[in-house]
């Protein structure tokens, strides 16, 4: 616990954090060689005593980008998860594929 738990907890405020959180996902999108189109924060989830941040994005990858990208969000230093993933091929017989995402992160209040 002593291991994560420095990494779960915050002093930011929830708009701080969720612009930390974007940014984060944005720059491994960038390290990764995937197109993020559209990146969306949900709203923060409030429970007793912590918080999950939501963050829905479309992308247009190709298989091997979309998957470095997938294995960097969970092995960020936020402890980024992928909760949903939807993936479509873009286009006939074409090696590029297009899809949307679900990535949370959970917060110690």
């Amino acid at each position: 616990f002593k291991k994560y738990g420095q990494r779960l907890k915050t002093k930011e405020s929830n708009e701080e954090e969720m612009a930390s959180v974007l940014s984060e996902i944005e720059n491994i999108g960038k390290t990764s060689g995937i197109y993020l189109s559209d990146v969306k924060p949900q709203k923060i989830k409030d429970m007793d005593f912590y918080k999950v941040l939501l963050v829905e994005i479309k992308f247009q990858a190709t298989m091997p980008t979309l998957s470095k990208f997938v294995y960097d969000l969970q092995n960020s230093a936020s402890i980024l998860k992928v909760k949903r993933l939807q993936i479509n091929i873009k286009g006939g017989e074409s090696s590029l594929l297009e899809g949307a995402l679900q990535i949370s992160k959970v917060s110690l209040s």
